[in-house]
């Protein structure tokens, strides 16, 4: 009995021994995974914080992105200051952090934009950062000076039986050319761009080129024709559609067709072309006037000139004219000036006509009146000297007919520019210029309005027009206005003008992290 008492006691004491033994492993395995558990949080939050970290410079590298593509859309003037910060919020509109984005522009040896490097850093509010950095490489299928073309962003209203533009031509919309008669209407004398559709009618006529076509080209009526030395591609981006008695080309003098949709030529329609020369591209830039327009008080603020805001005391009933009230009373002549813009405008009695001097840019805050609406039997002129910027924060009216005091001067060393935030409407009575003859002008001038610009029945402008649309209807049944591009106008526009227009812009992205970060 007492043996196994003392062997009962002996068993359980070894068992004792085996379960503290366990109980220790136990204990020590608990602490470990412990231990690990709570490092593995410690990692997960690191990891966490590390994610968000890059969402947040990802974050600015879309912004950054977004803001590039609405630049070379014209949708915005300009970029943001590089470096820039901006906080980020989460849906529940907590902060979650904050990025930072730096650019640099890089240009080839033609001094065209090739590059943007892009490097942004994402920062968590405990601390944690993470940088991106991304090369964009950008490329454009169109550029092109918009000084070498008269322009119009949307629609032409054209009622006229003869020609309206001389000169290379580019609408960033539809053109639509319709004869009331039958007469032929030649439209244009050199280069044509049509963003849009080309819809040509009835007895139109185009007898110039190269031609560019952003849509579809349809022709119907009696005698739609395209007709000129196709030295360069007809070039259409959608589909090219023929009705009726029309015409492009000719036997002994075939067009060089470039068509990327369908083409539909229906019997007794003929069309003269080569077989296509292959994957043309024409991209229009995307340009609207109005950008140069609002934007161009800013654009006065940095080099090379600043401009010179007219006093409010000569602005009546929101106008300011230039007209004989202006200069009515002692000293008999109106100037005001800052040492680098200045605008003097006086009568010359003994010839009968008023002389405009103006050099810079000259900003009226309000309307602008050239002239005085007057009887048709009345010649109001305006002779202006020097190179220099009008600029309308609302419209522009011309009743006088302006140009230089020696237009052998222009546009070299005499040229007005007439810039308006809103409308420019050139109303000019002259009937002795009756059919608006280009080598006899009533206006030698730039106009860019942001809105429309019309031009009153037998105006003819020589120069060029940037605008949103052009209107020539008058509401007559004809109209022989006429638009007359100078040529070299380009070359001769002040500095602070923008010059190059880019359009169909493509990117291309390499993006890395930067892993000292």
């Amino acid at each position: 009995m007492i043996k196994r008492q003392k062997g009962f006691n002996k068993i359980k004491g070894n068992i004792t021994i085996l379960v503290l033994i366990l109980s220790l492993v136990a204990i020590l395995a608990m602490t470990t995974l412990t231990r690990f558990v709570f490092r593995e949080i410690g990692f997960t939050s690191l990891d966490q914080s590390k994610q968000i970290a890059l969402n947040l410079a990802e974050a600015g590298v879309s912004d950054i992105f977004y803001d590039i593509e609405r630049f070379h859309n014209y949708e915005i003037s300009s970029l943001p200051s590089s470096p820039y910060s901006e906080n980020v919020d989460d849906s529940e509109g907590d902060n979650m952090g904050s990025f930072t984005v730096e650019y640099q522009e890089v240009f080839d040896d033609e001094d065209k934009l090739t590059n943007y490097i892009i490097t942004s850093t994402g920062n968590t509010l405990n601390g944690i950062n993470r940088a991106v950095r991304v090369n964009l490489a950008v490329s454009f299928s169109t550029e092109v000076n918009i000084y070498d073309f008269i322009y119009t962003r949307g629609s032409i209203t054209y009622n006229g039986i003869d020609r309206i533009i001389q000169g290379p031509f580019f609408t960033a919309g539809n053109l639509n050319l319709r004869a009331i008669s039958a007469l032929n209407d030649s439209f244009v004398g050199g280069e044509v761009l049509v963003g849009g559709n080309l819809d040509i009618g009835e007895l139109s006529y185009i007898d110039t080129g190269p031609i560019s076509i952003g849509g579809n080209l349809e022709m119907s009526g009696l005698y739609a024709t395209i007709e000129h030395d196709f030295e360069e591609p007809l070039i259409v981006m959608g589909d090219l559609r023929m009705r009726g008695n029309t015409r492009i080309g000719s036997s002994s003098n075939p067009v060089n067709l470039s068509c990327s949709g369908v083409i539909d030529v229906e019997s007794p329609a003929r069309l003269y072309y080569t077989p296509p020369i292959g994957d043309d591209i024409f991209d229009p830039p995307k340009l609207d006037v109005s950008v140069y327009v609002s934007n161009f008080k800013s654009q006065l603020e940095g080099p090379p000139r600043t401009g010179m805001t007219i006093d409010e005391s000569y602005i009546i009933d929101g106008v300011f004219r230039l007209d004989r009230d202006l200069i009515a009373e002692d000293p008999y002549y109106f100037l005001e000036t800052d040492g680098t813009n200045s605008i003097k405008f006086y009568e010359d009695v003994a010839n009968e006509i008023y002389i405009l001097e103006i050099e810079g840019n000259i900003i009226v805050e309000g309307d602008v009146v050239f002239g005085e609406d007057i009887s048709d039997n009345d010649q109001y002129i305006i002779e202006y000297d020097g190179i220099g910027k009008i600029l309308s924060t609302g419209s522009i009216h011309v009743y006088s007919r302006i140009y230089p005091v020696n237009t052998g001067d222009f546009p070299a060393n005499s040229l007005l520019i007439l810039m308006a935030q809103s409308d420019i409407d050139l109303e000019v009575i002259d009937w002795r210029n009756y059919f608006g003859s280009c080598s006899s002008p009533d206006l030698y001038l730039m106009a860019i309005s942001g809105e429309t610009t019309k031009l009153y029945r037998h105006i003819s402008l020589k120069g060029s027009i940037m605008c949103g649309s052009l209107d020539t209807s008058d509401g007559w049944l004809s109209s022989w206005a006429r638009v007359c591009y100078q040529s070299g106008l380009s070359e001769n526009l002040p500095e602070d003008l923008p010059q190059l227009v880019y359009g169909g812009a493509n990117f291309d992205m390499e993006w890395q992290e930067i892993i000292d970060n």
